[in-house]
């Protein structure tokens, strides 16, 4: 291959997006376990979907960094981390055990980390926003979709709010060849 092969077949990052996706917690003051899924429903939890973060099907992307930003300020920072997949993997309920199979293991693009150890949190009277630093995950879709879905889980024991509102922003670097 020559050298102007090599740039004519290089993806272009220079497309920046920010995508966003919320939930919404149950209406009670549940207290997670290590391990435990953070969703809208103890009965019929959902996946997020983060739409369009790759230009196309089967594109990729970078998640340069990551924010959540949660609308109560616990005494006790959560430890959370949010796993993208690039199809969407079962359901979970809220507070209940996340437990992927293999089969939904295979299509983890990314497992961002938001804690006091990993990023940077700061805090206002009555909410908090986790940060990354620079992480720049690459990532992709699948060959027929053009969206990742996230499931939020908790690595310690944290007391939830009821009502209690996360919101995933990422900051991509798209692929726009």
């Amino acid at each position: 291959m020559s050298l102007s092969d090599f740039y004519i077949n290089m993806p272009m990052y220079n497309s920046i997006r920010r995508i966003s996706t919320s939930l919404t917690r149950p209406q009670d003051d549940s207290v997670y376990a290590a391990g435990d899924v953070v969703t809208d429903s103890s009965t019929a939890g959902t996946i997020l979907t983060i739409t369009n973060p790759v230009t196309d099907q089967s594109g990729s992307a970078v998640i340069m960094n990551a924010f959540l930003v949660d609308s109560s300020a616990q005494a006790l920072a959560g430890d959370f981390e949010v796993w993208l997949f690039n199809t969407s993997p079962t359901a979970i309920n809220d507070n209940a055990a996340f437990a992927p199979t293999d089969a939904e293991m295979k299509t983890v693009e990314a497992v961002i980390t938001f804690n006091s150890t990993a990023g940077t949190i700061y805090a206002g009277s009555g909410n908090r926003i986790y940060r990354t630093g620079t992480i720049e995950y690459p990532i992709s879709t699948a060959a027929t979709d053009d969206d990742l879905y996230a499931i939020m889980v908790t690595r310690n024991a944290y007391v939830g709010v009821s009502g209690e509102q996360f919101t995933l922003v990422l900051n991509v670097k798209r692929d726009i060849r």
